[in-house]
C-alpha cells in the first residue's frame, strides 16, 4: 500500500464526536441505505479507536460497528463523518480516496460500501483489496466491484470545489451548467461546492448562489438565511426531521444541510446532540471508567496490604480502637480490612487535630 502522504487526509470531511445511543445529525455521510438492521437504515460512516488503531466502520443503532481480527466489534465512543463525500466504484489506490482511519502502525485505512446480498449497501473498510464489512458478529470480506469514499470532483464527472475566498458564485453557475441544472449530480456538486466555499470564508451571497444552483429544479425555498453562524447549525434534536440524503426526493440545501419532507426515520430511540454535548458525555463515560478502574486497582492492592493482613487482628484492632475514639465512629478510615495500618494512623492523627485539647493524652505521644 502506498504511503499515507499519498492520500487525501479528509477532503473537507470533518469528524464529530459521538456516543451511544445518539444519532448523527444533518450533514453526516450516509453509507446506506441498507435493509438491515431495518429497512432504509442510513448506516452512517464512522470511525473508532480500537487496539491502538482507528478503524472505519458503520453507525448501527447508536454504536460504531468496526471489524477487527475477523470479528464485528460494536464501539460506544466514536466519531461520525460529516461534509462532502462521493461514493464511486473503487479503482485501486488513488489520491482522491478519503482517509477515514489507520492501523496501529500508521497504515491508512479507507471507507467502502458494498451491496451485500439483499441487505442493501453495507459500509466497511478497504483492506487487502477487499471491502471488509461488519456483519452478524463477524468480518465479511467482499471482493471488487464495490464502492469507495472519494473527494467530490477529480476523476469522475464532478467539478472540483473552487479554491480561495472568491469566485464561488461563478462556480455555482458552472455547477448548474455542467449538471444540467439539478438532479442528483447537481446536488452532489453543489454540496461539495457549498462545504468548500464555507471553509474558504465565502460571503453570504456567494453561499446563497451555490445553494440556489442546487435548488432551482428541485423546489428549494428562496427564504433561507445563508448567513447563519456555524455554532447555530448544530444537529437537530429528537422530534425534528431526521437527516436527509442528497438523493432524497425534494431534498434541498438549507444552511449547509440537506433537508426535505421525505427523509429517513429517526433510528431506534436515538437522539441528536451537539458536539459539545457529545464531548461531555464522552468525558463523563471516561471519568466513570477511570473511577471503576481505580476501584479495581485499589481492591487488588488492599487484598494483600490491609492492616488486618500485614499486622494481624490484635494490632490492627488496637489501631482501629484509637482511631474510633477521635473520629465519628464508625469511620471508614478506621476499617482494618479496607485500609493499611499507615492509613489508619493518618486518620487517627487527623482526628487528634480535629478534637484538639479535648482529645486523649496519647494523641500527643502516639500520633
Amino acid at each position: 500500500m502506498a504511503s499515507q502522504a499519498g492520500y487525501a487526509q479528509g477532503g473537507g470531511v470533518q469528524w464529530h464526536p459521538q456516543i451511544a445511543p445518539n444519532a448523527p445529525g444533518n450533514g453526516a455521510i450516509v453509507g446506506g441505505p441498507g435493509d438491515s438492521p431495518d429497512p432504509n437504515s442510513p448506516l452512517y460512516v464512522c470511525r473508532a479507536a480500537y487496539e491502538g488503531s482507528t478503524q472505519p466502520g458503520k453507525w448501527v443503532k447508536g454504536n460504531c460497528n468496526v471489524t477487527y481480527n475477523s470479528k464485528e466489534v460494536p464501539v460506544r465512543v466514536y466519531e461520525v463523518a460529516y461534509g462532502p463525500g462521493e461514493w464511486r466504484p473503487y479503482s485501486g489506490n488513488s489520491s482522491e480516496l478519503v482517509q477515514t482511519g489507520n492501523e496501529s502502525n500508521g497504515t491508512p485505512l479507507y471507507s467502502c460500501r458494498v451491496q451485500y446480498k439483499n441487505h442493501g449497501y453495507q459500509p466497511g473498510k478497504i483492506y487487502d483489496g477487499k471491502c471488509d464489512i461488519p456483519w452478524s458478529g463477524r468480518e465479511v470480506g467482499v471482493k471488487a466491484p464495490f464502492e469507495a469514499l472519494y473527494i467530490p470532483g477529480g476523476n469522475g464527472p464532478y467539478i472540483a470545489a473552487a479554491g480561495g475566498s472568491g469566485g464561488h458564485a461563478s462556480a455555482a453557475a458552472q455547477v448548474s451548467a455542467q449538471s444540467g441544472g439539478g438532479g442528483l449530480l447537481g446536488k452532489l456538486v453543489a454540496n461539495a461546492q457549498y462545504q468548500q466555499a464555507k471553509q474558504n470564508g465565502a460571503s453570504a451571497s456567494e453561499l446563497e448562489a451555490i445553494k440556489q444552483s442546487a435548488g432551482e429544479d428541485n423546489g428549494a425555498p428562496d427564504n433561507t438565511n445563508a448567513n447563519v453562524d456555524h455554532a447555530q447549525r448544530t444537529p437537530p434534536r429528537s422530534g425534528y426531521l431526521p437527516p436527509c440524503r442528497m438523493e432524497d426526493h425534494d431534498a434541498h440545501l438549507e444552511n449547509g444541510y440537506w433537508v426535505g419532507p421525505n427523509c429517513f426515520k429517526e433510528p431506534d430511540d436515538g437522539h441528536y446532540v451537539s458536539d459539545d454535548e457529545a464531548r461531555k458525555q464522552q468525558e463523563d463515560l471516561r471519568a466513570k471508567q477511570n473511577s471503576q478502574a481505580g476501584q479495581e486497582r485499589r481492591a487488588g492492592f488492599i487484598e494483600s496490604h490491609s492492616c488486618m493482613t500485614t499486622d494481624g487482628a490484635d494490632k490492627a484492632n488496637a489501631l482501629a480502637a484509637d482511631c474510633e475514639k477521635v473520629t465519628d465512629a464508625p469511620h471508614k478510615g478506621c476499617n482494618i480490612q479496607e485500609n493499611t495500618c499507615d492509613e489508619i494512623k493518618k486518620a487517627t492523627a487527623k482526628g487528634c487535630v480535629d478534637v484538639g485539647t479535648t482529645g486523649p493524652d496519647w494523641c500527643l505521644t502516639r500520633y
